[in-house]
C-alpha cells in the first residue's frame, strides 16, 4: 500500500491552538488485512482533525470515518471502501437495487479488475 500525505496549514493570527489541522491523503491502492485493491486512478481524501479525532469524508463513496489517530482513519477508511467493494461489486445485478448498481458501477470504474 503506498500512501502519500500532503499537510497543509491555515496561517494567520490566530493562536496554535484554534489553527485547524489538515491531511490531504491520497491512496493508489486499497489495502484491507491481507487484500489489496487496485485502483485505476488515485483518489485523494482530505483529512481534518476535531476534537474527537481524526475525521475523513469520501464524496464519491459517502464514506464517512472518524479515529482517534490518523493512522486508525486511514485504515478504516481503507477498510470501509473495502467492505462496499465486497458487498456491492461482486454482487449480481439482480440482487441490487438502482442505487446499489449505480455504486456498483462507481465502484467496478475506480477499480481494477
Amino acid at each position: 500500500m503506498e500512501v502519500e500525505r500532503t499537510e497543509f496549514y491555515r496561517r494567520s493570527k490566530t493562536s496554535l491552538l484554534e489553527i485547524p489541522v489538515k491531511e490531504r491523503i491520497t491512496f493508489k491502492d486499497i489495502c484491507c488485512e491481507t487484500e489489496t485493491l487496485k485502483l485505476k486512478s488515485p483518489i485523494q481524501v482530505e483529512g481534518k482533525l476535531s476534537s474527537e479525532g481524526w475525521i475523513f469524508y469520501y464524496k464519491p463513496l459517502n464514506i464517512l470515518v472518524n479515529a482517534s489517530t490518523l493512522d486508525e482513519c486511514v485504515e478504516d477508511f481503507q477498510e470501509e471502501f473495502f467492505v462496499l467493494y465486497e458487498a456491492y461489486a461482486k454482487e449480481a445485478d439482480e440482487k441490487l437495487t438502482e442505487g446499489a448498481k449505480r455504486l456498483k458501477r462507481i465502484l467496478l470504474d475506480m477499480t481494477e479488475i
